[in-house]
């Protein structure tokens, strides 16, 4: 998705420079706005293909401005991440809620962010209509028709097995969190319960015979999907 625009809203200066060089590395297209009332003005100059938000930013809530884009047509569809220092069940619940996309609680690993970022502009793009299918190899997965192939034949999965393969591939040799898997799969803010997560990289890799042995631990962290 490289060259695509990213509006990153963000007061802390610093931390700023940091995702917007993250960004520019991958060769996105990077635009900044340090509270609510600049990234009005870049919504309404260009809207940005997905927004980087944070929550306390100094003149307004991030979550005014989210449910202010929601509510307009142009912006309704706009991918939000929210990326801010309250980690409370209760402000990621309300962040979905309002609209969010995605919750990404600082601090965090530059991958991680990466990943999230590429998967919500692939989401987008798939919500076009267009059919889209993920491929490594000899195992595809159809997105439209919801099932993944293994040398052409289909592969038994259960529904969050197939969201937690579509993630994997979505970030082929970027380290995931057990905090982004679960919110991926199930949907909901991340309870802490790592347990629920690995059981079920366990069953998805048994599903997976020769390819298996691509869903590579990071102890204490996560796991990614290699790419050979």
């Amino acid at each position: 998705m490289a060259g695509e625009k990213i509006l990153i809203v963000e007061d802390d200066l610093a931390f700023l420079r940091l995702l917007k060089e993250g960004l520019q590395a991958e060769r996105y297209q990077v635009s900044t706005a340090r509270d609510v009332f600049q990234a009005r003005i870049e919504v309404k100059r260009a809207p940005p293909a997905l927004m980087l938000l944070d929550v306390g930013l100094p003149d307004e809530s991030g979550l005014d401005l989210c449910r202010e884009l929601r509510a307009e047509p142009r912006t309704a569809s706009l991918p939000i991440l929210f990326v801010t220092g309250k980690k409370s069940l209760a402000d990621k619940v309300l962040g979905l809620k309002l609209g969010g996309d995605d919750y990404l609680t600082k601090p965090f690993e530059l991958p991680e962010l990466l990943a999230r970022v590429e998967a919500l502009l692939r989401r987008s793009k798939g919500a076009g209509g267009a059919a889209e299918s993920l491929a490594e190899g000899e195992l595809r997965v159809d997105l439209a028709a919801h099932q993944a192939y293994l040398k052409g034949k289909p592969l038994k999965l259960w529904p969050k097995e197939f969201l937690l393969l579509e993630a994997f591939l979505r970030a082929r040799n970027r380290m995931l969190t057990r905090q982004h898997l679960y919110e991926a799969v199930w949907r909901v803010p991340y309870d802490g319960n790592t347990r629920q997560v690995d059981f079920l990289v366990h069953r998805l890799r048994q599903r997976l015979g020769p390819y298996e042995d691509r869903i590579v631990g990071v102890r204490g962290l996560g796991y990614r999907f290699e790419s050979r």
